[in-house]
């Protein structure tokens, strides 16, 4: 019985992880105003992302839009994507910049 309980168990914390992306319609620190994309296979991509564990941040990580230029090498932006993950323990947000 304990066995069946366990695995009941487990099962719903599996299932209860969660995760999407999303592209933000606006930004209110950036201004990107070049909306053609281009050459699809010229662009950098960067990320900059932040853990939490059991709700409590890591010391040591952002979010930021220029932290992800910098982690990609860009310095004309094209796009910014958010992606948020969660599961039981963890909770893991990205912002992600592609650009030149």
């Amino acid at each position: 019985m304990k066995m069946k309980i366990t695995a009941v168990a487990a099962l719903l914390i599996v299932l209860a992880s969660c995760s999407h992306k999303y592209t933000p319609a606006t930004s209110a620190m950036i201004n990107v105003t070049d909306y053609t994309i281009g050459d699809i296979s010229k662009l950098k991509t960067g990320e900059a992302c932040a853990t939490r564990v059991l709700g409590f941040p890591s010391t040591e990580s952002s979010t930021s839009v220029i932290d992800a230029m910098r982690n990609g090498g860009i310095s004309k932006i094209k796009m910014i994507d958010k992606s948020v993950s969660d599961n039981f323990f963890t909770h893991k947000e990205c912002t992600i910049v592609h650009g030149l």
